[in-house]
């Protein structure tokens, strides 16, 4: 539930990015209030995986959902980390405009899909990760 709480937050700033949502505000007022939100319950779900990883280390390993989740997981700070770094430095351009730039459009929806892949995968986990 915690990846779910912080996956939501992330969304609405995905959705803005995409200009499907909240398209009256500012992205950067959607980021200031969401964000914290949004790391707050991904330290929350830092700990308690990494919790439910040192009971199951050996059979997580090998499971190609909790695979999965990782890479999906490494991928969605990649798609972070470009934002910030190159489509972001110019915001003030495009910061209040309904439809933001295709490059902003495409980080928010690559977050989406990460995102996405992260909690099915993950719901895929406690199927198959605890039944052997």
């Amino acid at each position: 539930s915690d990846v779910c709480s912080s996956d939501l937050t992330v969304l609405w700033f995905d959705l803005r990015l995409l200009g499907a949502g909240l398209n009256r505000a500012p992205v950067t007022r959607i980021y200031r209030q969401l964000m914290p939100w949004a790391f707050a319950g991904f330290g929350v779900m830092f700990v308690t995986g990494a919790l439910l990883f040192a009971g199951f280390a050996t059979a997580a390993i090998g499971n190609v959902y909790f695979q999965a989740k990782m890479a999906a997981i490494a991928l969605a700070g990649v798609n972070a980390l470009v934002y910030h770094r190159s489509t972001e430095q110019d915001i003030a351009a495009w910061d209040t405009a309904a439809r933001p730039p295709a490059r902003a459009r495409t980080a928010g929806a690559v977050s989406i899909a990460l995102w996405a892949i992260v909690i099915l995968a993950g719901r895929m986990m406690s199927y198959t990760l605890y039944s052997r």
